[in-house]
């Protein structure tokens, strides 16, 4: 099976807005399917002008962190 980053990526996408901003990333933590997951994901977060999120995630950094 190959890697399908974008296909990963969507799909952390699709997950923040349908989950309104509550992050729960699926995969293995450092595993390169979380790393693209966590990254659409932060790209939707990025693009959502009502940043409706809940930082009390125990696999989220510090919201100091996520917005540098």
């Amino acid at each position: 099976m190959d890697f399908d980053d974008k296909q990963l990526i969507d799909e952390g996408r699709t997950a923040y807005f349908s989950s309104n901003g509550n992050y729960f990333n699926p995969y293995k933590v450092g595993s390169m399917e979380f790393n693209a997951y966590e990254r659409g994901w932060m790209q939707a977060l990025k693009r959502d002008d009502r940043r409706d999120i809940r930082f009390d995630s125990p696999t989220l950094y510090s919201k100091k962190a996520l917005f540098r």
